[in-house]
């Protein structure tokens, strides 16, 4: 454990606490109400958040990193740099996409041993009961029998096994997507660090900051940040066992667990902004030499291009050397 990691975060989060407690909950509150939008209008998150809750989070990642600089937290800021958002420098800094794949596999997998346990489960409490309908859904996918189908999919213990496996393996893909988002965040940072860089290059240069410092990345994220993959859970759980307490309709089981495990990272949610700013101060030199490595990677590739003239290797090469003679100065100071 770093200890002087946690000294940080708590240092970054001493200067301004209320704006941190203010502005952390507030994104989260924003994604409690899009997955209840969700439960009245299902599929509407893949519009919802990529559209409303990914700039409202890189508003709050931009808005406490800069606000000890003097800056104010207004409605129009806020608006302001959500909307920036959007801009080529940092459109893609979450990568979306594919941590969106990432949490898709898990889901696979999940369905896979989840459905395994809940079968052992329904099996041993419904008896050979829900077996025979199991077994009898399977002959009916082969003849067609809508209505016999139908019914074993409304009228028998199978509905439920299906929903519940289908609920609890798409949580632990969010939980999966949250990891994925929370992990990688660390190229918002880079995003408005790296004058005239887009968002593809601040990812590559994430990627080969990686390569060399992936362990001891992962070992500091996990020690400031593994409140919140012990809260979502416990909050999921918390969620799961209301609907089957209250006898409330199974249907919403995966928006009520999610919205109360988003409720339950509230008590830590400013730490975590505060711990991933702490993560940046101290690897930011590292990205820094990661970029310089990828470009002086760049330029020596196309020293061995042919058709690149005597004056552009020469150049290159005088920029080469510039780099080095940076470096050693760099060097030099921090002896």
């Amino acid at each position: 454990m770093d200890k002087k990691l946690f000294q940080t975060r708590k240092e970054i989060y001493g200067k301004c606490p209320s704006i941190y407690w203010e502005v952390s909950i507030f994104v989260i509150i924003v994604a409690i109400a899009l997955v209840a939008f969700e439960a009245v209008i299902p599929g509407s998150y893949l519009i919802t958040f990529p559209v409303l809750f990914f700039p409202a989070l890189f508003a709050t990642y931009m808005t406490l990193f800069t606000i000890k600089f003097g800056g104010t937290v207004t409605i129009k800021s806020t608006f302001g740099i959500a909307r920036s958002y959007y801009n080529r420098n940092n459109f893609g800094g979450f990568s979306i996409i594919r941590n969106f794949l990432h949490a898709f596999l898990v889901e696979i997998l999940a369905s896979m041993v989840i459905g395994l346990i809940s079968f052992s489960i329904f099996s041993s409490v419904y008896g050979s009961l829900f077996v025979d309908n199991v077994n009898q859904l399977f002959e009916i996918a082969s003849t067609n029998a809508i209505e016999q189908a139908e019914y074993i999919l409304t009228e028998t213990p199978v509905a439920l096994y299906i929903d519940s496996t289908a609920a609890f393996s798409t949580s632990c893909s969010i939980i999966a997507f949250i990891f994925g988002i929370a992990f990688n965040s660390m190229k918002v940072y880079l995003c408005t660090n790296i004058p005239n860089a887009t968002a593809q290059i601040s990812n590559s240069i994430f990627a080969r900051f990686l390569k060399s410092h992936r362990k001891s990345y992962r070992k500091d994220f996990w020690s400031l940040n593994w409140p919140v993959f012990v809260l979502i859970p416990i909050g999921m759980v918390i969620g799961y066992t209301l609907i089957f307490m209250l006898d409330i309709e199974f249907t919403y089981a995966l928006p009520i667990s999610t919205m109360v495990g988003l409720l339950c990272l509230i008590p830590f949610a400013p730490f975590y902004f505060a711990g991933m700013e702490a993560l940046f101060a101290k690897y930011i030199e590292m990205m820094k030499q990661a970029s310089v490595d990828m470009t002086t990677g760049f330029l020596k590739n196309l020293l061995n291009n042919p058709n690149i003239s005597d004056e552009d290797k020469k150049q290159i090469n005088d920029l080469l050397s510039k780099g080095k003679n940076e470096n050693k100065d760099d060097n030099n100071c921090q002896g």
